[in-house]
């Protein structure tokens, strides 16, 4: 009874192998297609260049003001003469060379493992052409496994190579930073590594097909593990890529110690130094306030000598009646400007 059931899952499984794989070899000859990639991406490319010119003219107010900082004008001139037109080539020659490369990748991967597709047939037809038992029930319940997940993996490096195209104008642009070069260069890297990822994974399950393929039960054995660890082939090509946690955290590493080094090092600076020199020796002190706030006081008329007191009499009165003194106001001036006086007439 057991036995027969399953004969029937295994027989109803490896019945609808051939199709199963026959569509996934066909589906990822179909969208790992070169051209997919940059018409995908067309539009979205063309309204990221359009942000570039503003990019570049930040990096070049960047680069000028690091050239002005290390005293270096000869270098500011050789890089911005060399790096500013590189950029502008890159952005613009951008997706014809990624065209290029997806196509020399896709070429060698064709030369290296024939047509996939077919190469699925055969395997499918291998399995059901061997009796229905549980080992080939398993054995191709994990193909099946293997070649979907296979398929997923190459849909999501098109999206990466599709993400990573997109965001070349923004670093292109900005080549004549240097810290904006390192970036560019760790892109193409990654780029070129994800391209080149497709070779890993059609080797990898040529091999497993080609195991697969055999009439031999520990090669058929051996080609589905070689199928299901082609699964991990894109990591081990991604390892070569500088974007690792540990060249990551070198170069972590390595900028906080060059700010600390610059933060060190600024008192010997030559636009320190020059700084310096235009100071004076001795700094002034702060002026101490006066009490009258800088401003000028009225001194006054000086005192005049009272006469003596006469405690005696009083003489008497005159004769005549003492005459009368006329004067009129006058406008005189001092040290502190116009003030009113008397004139008398008498004097």
């Amino acid at each position: 009874m057991g036995g027969s059931i399953v004969s029937s899952v295994a027989a109803w499984v490896t019945g609808d192998a051939h199709t199963w794989l026959a569509a996934t070899g066909t589906l990822m000859a179909q969208t790992t297609a070169p051209h997919i990639v940059t018409t995908y991406v067309h539009q979205e490319y063309v309204r990221v260049a359009s942000v570039s010119p503003f990019i570049a003219l930040l990096a070049l107010t960047a680069n000028v003001l690091h050239g002005l900082w290390r005293n270096d004008g000869a270098g500011l001139v050789r890089h911005t003469a060399t790096f500013l037109p590189l950029g502008i080539m890159a952005t613009l020659v951008g997706p014809t060379l990624a065209t290029v490369l997806l196509r020399l990748t896709d070429g060698l991967a064709a030369a290296i493992s024939g047509d996939v597709a077919s190469q699925l047939s055969l395997a499918s037809d291998q399995l059901t052409a061997t009796a229905p038992t549980f080992s080939i029930f398993a054995m191709t319940v994990l193909c099946l496994g293997a070649a979907l997940v296979l398929w997923v993996e190459l849909i999501l490096r098109n999206i990466v190579l599709a993400l990573l195209l997109c965001t070349m104008p923004l670093v292109m642009a900005a080549l004549v930073w240097e810290p904006a070069r390192r970036v560019a260069g760790r892109l193409v890297e990654a780029f070129a590594a994800v391209a080149l990822s497709k070779v890993a994974v059609v080797l990898a399950l040529s091999l497993g097909l080609s195991g697969l393929a055999s009439s031999n039960g520990s090669s058929i054995l051996i080609g589905g593990a070689t199928l299901a660890l082609a699964a991990l082939a894109p990591y081990l090509v991604l390892r070569l890529v500088p974007f690792a946690s540990h060249a990551a955290v070198h170069t972590l590493e390595g900028l906080r110690q060059r700010a600390v080094s610059t933060v060190a090092g600024a008192s010997n600076h030559p636009v320190a130094q020059a700084v310096s020199r235009v100071l004076p020796a001795t700094m002034p002190s702060t002026p101490e306030a006066p009490e009258d706030l800088g401003l000028p006081m009225w001194q006054g008329v000086p005192e005049h000598p009272m006469p003596p007191i006469n405690d005696g009499p009083r003489p008497p009165a005159p004769i005549i009646a003492p005459p009368v003194r006329t004067g009129r106001p006058v406008v005189l001036r001092d040290e502190m400007g116009p003030v009113m006086g008397w004139e008398w007439d008498d004097e």
